[in-house]
């Protein structure tokens, strides 16, 4: 009889803990102190803020911090304290003998079924908290608490990053094909051009490699990242993207990370509010690094994928404000730059910026990812290419108005059209979608495709989507007369010939 009760008194422990973490809503409290730490460790590696703003938000997320570490405390103190308390209670009235039912609590075999049964509740609350989470987010959005303090101290570890690569470098380097960084591709444009989908169709070749979400978050040593995860690596479902366009990942789809290469070796272009194209200036470290980079994205799709990938190709946005530097310093690069009709163009960029505004302000974690991978495309850290100044433009509208997203893409495609290299072509997407085969067997000849019918024979994976626009009536007539007048140009330049030397001819 005394032995029950004595396990009564510790089950009692034990249950009025968990009772009362729940109760205190303590989980809540842990995530919350989770979150804060994260917080002031990815503050330290943001690129969106001056140093002031960020000082300011570092002395914020520590004071958030002692909070949620106090908060944490007592709530704890007072869910393990309470039943003790209770039992005193008890003891005093002889009801039952504190002393001994703390000596039964102690005992190994009650301690390892305690444990078993705690951890037991633990995960399966932390199980329904995070299937409930997978339902509500997309893919770039997946990550865990632990997940993202491996991001935060990788975006926080840049330098170091540089320093392991060069060590990657010296031990892997030799492995490699000395021609993967000749004949590279860039495909290139203001969001929403379908660059995305290009690129897939490129990779689907097996002739070109690329960045993946594996590389995430040490895209700076992909060899040493890869060697380390190997026996780790899982491959997810396939899941809509943040964008909500349809558009389905995972693990292994090709996405946009070279963007973080540059941020590492690159300072002046990057403003606060808008990034400046890049100067004919010479920076050979950096020329170095990037082939090496290059040649080393060819190198893991030979292990990983098993392909004959013999050439580089990226989907970066941002290369629209480099293109001459991409052209002086790698004089065999294919630029692909595509672009579709001015208005659905911008009514599409306008709801990604109004969705990403929203995400942006739900999660921050959200803001900073994409902050630190140079994604400045929408939302909070929108930071537009200034093409000639037009951002100078004081009666510029505001970038929630469609009439914003108009001027820069007339901005946009007046300096892209201006520059007339026979190493860039323009690749109508109203036109892909309309006649794939006739695009795509000009794209192939363009990029001197080893095997151009991969390319062409994905013609069945075009369709032309009706498009009804919804703001005729709102776009300001100057901006319309111009967005048309270079729309038929670009129309007319996409249309040029392309020979088997991928020289443009008329």
């Amino acid at each position: 009889m005394v032995m029950l009760t004595e396990l009564a008194g510790a089950s009692f422990l034990v249950a009025g803990f968990l009772i009362l973490f729940k109760l205190l809503n303590l989980m809540e409290q842990a995530r919350d102190t989770l979150t804060a730490s994260r917080l002031s460790l990815f503050e330290i590696s943001r690129r969106d803020i001056d140093d002031e703003e960020k000082e300011k938000n570092l002395r914020a997320h520590s004071l958030n911090l002692l909070k949620a570490i106090a908060a944490l405390m007592l709530g704890s103190i007072m869910a393990a304290g309470l039943p003790l308390v209770i039992l005193w209670g008890l003891d005093i009235v002889d009801l039952i003998s504190l002393e001994a039912t703390l000596r039964t609590a102690s005992s190994w075999p009650f301690l390892l079924v305690a444990t078993i049964v705690t951890l037991g509740v633990f995960w399966r609350s932390f199980q329904r908290q995070r299937g409930h989470h997978n339902e509500a987010t997309a893919f770039e959005n997946r990550y865990s608490g632990s997940t993202r303090i491996l991001h935060n101290l990788a975006f926080a570890s840049v330098p170091v990053q540089l320093a392991l690569a060069d060590l990657e470098d010296a031990v892997y380097l030799k492995h490699t094909d000395a021609d993967a960084d000749q004949d590279p591709v860039f495909i290139t444009s203001l969001p929403r051009a379908g660059t995305t989908l290009l690129l897939e169709l490129c990779f689907a070749t097996g002739e070109f490699a690329t960045h993946s979400y594996r590389y995430m978050p040490f895209v700076f040593t992909p060899v040493l990242w890869q060697r380390l995860t190997k026996r780790m690596q899982t491959t997810g479902e396939y899941r809509e993207r943040a964008h909500g366009d349809g558009m389905l990942v995972n693990e292994d789809s090709p996405e946009a990370f070279e963007e973080m290469l540059w941020m590492a070796h690159w300072d002046r272009p990057y403003d606060k509010h808008r990034i400046s194209p890049w100067q004919l200036s010479e920076h050979p470290d950096f020329l170095k690094f990037f082939r090496n980079h290059m040649r080393k994205v060819v190198y893991l799709s030979h292990i990983q994928t098993r392909t004959t990938a013999r050439r580089y190709v990226s989907k970066n946005n941002l290369n629209i404000a480099r293109i001459d530097w991409l052209l002086s310093q790698l004089p065999t690069a294919k630029i692909v730059i595509p672009f579709r009709h001015p208005l659905h163009h911008a009514e599409s960029l306008l709801r990604q910026h109004l969705r990403f505004l929203a995400i942006h302000e739900s999660d921050p974690f959200a803001r900073h990812y994409m902050a630190a991978i140079g994604h400045f495309d929408f939302g909070a850290n929108l930071r537009p290419v200034n093409f000639d100044n037009w951002l100078d433009d004081k009666a510029l509208p505001p970038a929630t108005d469609i009439n914003f997203w108009i001027a820069y893409w007339i901005a946009a495609y007046r300096h892209l059209l201006a520059k007339p290299d026979a190493n860039i072509i323009f690749v109508d997407y109203d036109a892909l979608c309309r006649e794939p085969q006739q695009t795509l067997c000009q794209l192939a000849g363009f990029l001197q495709l080893t095997e151009p019918e991969r390319l062409i024979g994905q013609h069945d994976r075009l369709q032309i989507k009706s498009q009804r626009s919804h703001f005729d009536s709102t776009i300001q007539s100057h901006y319309s007369e111009q967005a048309h007048e270079l729309h038929e140009q670009l129309k007319a330049r996409s249309r040029l010939n392309i020979t088997e030397t991928g020289r443009v001819t008329n």
